[in-house]
């Protein structure tokens, strides 16, 4: 097991196509729009603890996760972009969460005001745990960005009364997070306290949950506990299904608990479900979540894209997980896995203006004046402001602020470049710039900007089938995977990487029954789709060879990126006048252009059709 850790975000200055404009974005639009949308909702105010049953704005009991996340990004963009107004404003609301603290260290505001005296009593389905480590890990993220203790103090005192309630000790009751999430966070706040109490309960959630006489049984749970990852111990389990969110918070908890305790066995269970999600369970685009229903992975190749919900929290969660596996096992086809779901899923889920979100993120969006059924709170094809179910607005304000911490890992010895995104990163061990306009061309160069003694490893991508590698002017003879280069190093050495990215066309694999007889266009690690406004002969009814070649073209101005679009010959199916809705009589195909753009740009241009398996012939 390797013993490499993410670079701090503060480390990292993102200066990458794709992710230096959601990070700007972050910064910006978004930051006022969901801390705008968190106060009109009445969810900061909840923390009052004033609500009474005649009022409106009911607590809800995810709310105070909501709120958690929101400070969690404040105090990640406090970090890049000091600012005394925002700071102000993140220790007001500091001030009213830690207030709402009960003196034995409870902080929930649905079970103070609206059902009080039902606290740890409704675990299956009350996002009560869950909750409870969205607040540490809001918490430790204010001391770790800005050193603020007054948070990660009140979140002790929580965990310490968790801590004192659950677990299989003498004088404790057995209990689980319905929405897991807690484990990740406690041992975040391991990390950051070094009390190894923390660490053990997190182990206790894991290793407990699932096991005879099932907790949730007991409590009078009507959910089917294969859908919250509680039917067996989760050693046992042989694949990754149930509430995607829930799945996968729950395995970078695991992988966090393997590590801290060096558990290969572990380890193993995590890659079994890892491996499954990729091998099996996971859409082109990164994307896991197959149907609304439940809001769940389901089976083996059951990837239908008119139902794909795809969550955006999902594909952050499954970040959180790839990554603590690959700092784990340097494994390439992680990283490949994290790469892929960074640029596509990831940033779908977040509209050009900062201030839209995607609930789910579809495969294809056919006749967009109907309503999809995958799409949440009343989605009409359009990204939305804000959700009853806010949870993927506010996990964007602290997942876009830290996105540079996915390039970069390192221990002691040496570094690690996973993502070669342009970037500038400075640790004390190692500092470089990483230059180039990957992915929308393959030419990186790494510049040396200190002496350093750390040895350096590299990823060649899986998906590139030419490269070429060239470390302080000498070529060097690599295969595809993580390719070590030894120090040291002085100031102003290069490494220069060389990629061929070109568009193609990618085959599914033959048990996905929706997606027979067709091909998706991929470009590096990016996803390609069409959309109804740049094709307006259809994107429902067109056809390409199988051999197609693509041609690159610029982008509509107003799509703002520095990636291409890419065109290529095409069949599209004719209707006539009066034709019947079924016939005998042969189509008419017209030979026209195919245009096709980044997935996750898709939906910027008002409501639209879009798909990304086309047909071919």
């Amino acid at each position: 097991m390797y013993a490499y850790k993410s670079l701090d975000f503060k480390s990292v200055k993102v200066k990458d196509p794709v992710f230096s404009s959601r990070v700007a974005l972050a910064l910006g639009p978004m930051l006022k729009a969901v801390t705008k949308k968190t106060e009109e909702t009445g969810r900061i105010d909840a923390f009052d603890l004033k609500w009474k049953e005649e009022e409106p704005f009911k607590p809800h009991v995810f709310w105070d996760s909501d709120v958690a996340k929101v400070l969690e990004g404040m105090a990640y963009i406090l970090a890049l972009a000091p600012d005394p107004e925002l700071e102000k404003l993140y220790e007001s609301w500091v001030d009213r969460v830690v207030s709402a603290q009960q003196p034995d260290g409870y902080l929930n505001t649905y079970f103070t005001t609206v059902e009080p005296g039902k606290r740890f009593s409704q675990l299956n389905w009350a996002h009560e745990l869950y909750c409870a480590g969205h607040l540490i890990e809001a918490a430790v993220a204010g001391f770790e960005a800005l050193g603020k203790r007054k948070f990660l103090d009140a979140m002790c005192r929580y965990a310490d009364l968790l801590e004192s309630t659950f677990g299989m000790e003498k004088g404790k009751r057995r209990g689980w997070p319905g929405h897991e999430e807690l484990e990740l966070a406690l041992i975040r706040l391991y990390k950051v306290t070094g009390e190894r109490r923390y660490l053990c309960l997190a182990s206790y959630f894991v290793e407990d949950r699932g096991s005879a006489p099932n907790v949730f049984t007991e409590e009078g749970t009507t959910i089917n506990l294969s859908a919250i990852q509680a039917e067996v111990p989760f050693r046992k389990q042989m694949d990754l299904h149930g509430h995607t969110v829930r799945a996968v918070y729950f395995c970078a908890g695991a992988a966090d608990v393997a590590r801290e305790t060096g558990d290969e066995e572990l380890l193993a269970v995590c890659r079994r479900m890892l491996d499954n999600i990729i091998d099996k369970r996971s859409y082109i685009t990164g994307g896991i979540g197959s149907t609304p229903v439940g809001e769940a992975i389901t089976a083996d190749w059951d990837l239908p894209e008119s139902t794909a919900y795809a969550e955006s929290c999902a594909a952050i969660g499954l970040a959180f997980f790839c990554s603590r596996m690959v700092n784990c096992t340097l494994e390439p086809r992680y990283a490949e896995m994290l790469e892929r779901v960074l640029y596509n899923n990831c940033m779908s889920g977040v509209g050009n203006s900062g201030d839209t979100f995607f609930y789910a993120n579809p495969i294809q969006m056919l006749n967009e004046k109907n309503n999809s059924p995958v799409l949440n709170s009343g989605q009409k094809g359009v990204r939305q402001e804000w959700y009853d179910c806010s949870c993927c607005p506010t996990n964007y304000i602290r997942f876009l602020p830290r996105i540079g911490s996915f390039f970069w890992s390192a221990d002691e010895k040496s570094a690690v470049l996973h993502i070669p995104a342009a970037c500038e990163i400075d640790t004390p061990q190692f500092g470089a710039v990483v230059s180039g306009t990957y992915p929308a061309g393959g030419k990186v160069t790494i510049t040396m900007t200190k002496a350093s003694a750390c040895d350096l490893s590299l990823r060649i991508p899986l998906w590139a089938q030419k490269f070429s590698l060239k470390a302080k002017g000498e070529e060097f003879e690599c295969q595809q995977g993580y390719v070590k280069l030894s120090g040291p190093w002085k100031e102003g050495d290069k490494i220069e990487l060389d990629l061929e990215i070109k568009a193609h066309l990618v085959f599914p694999h033959g048990n996905i029954a929706s997606s027979a007889g067709r091909a998706a266009i991929m470009r590096g690690p990016l996803v390609y789709a069409l959309e109804s406004c740049d094709n307006p002969q259809g994107v429902h009814n067109c056809r390409i060879r199988a051999d197609a070649s693509f041609a690159e073209t610029a982008l509509p101005g107003d799509l703002g990126t520095l990636l291409p679009a890419v065109v290529c010959d095409a069949e599209f199916r004719s209707s006539e006048p009066g034709e019947p809705l079924y016939s005998s009589k042969m189509p008419l195909w017209n030979k026209g252009n195919l245009f096709a753009i980044p997935y996750y740009l898709w939906q910027n241009r008002g409501a639209s059709d879009m798909r990304i398996f086309i047909p071919f012939y």
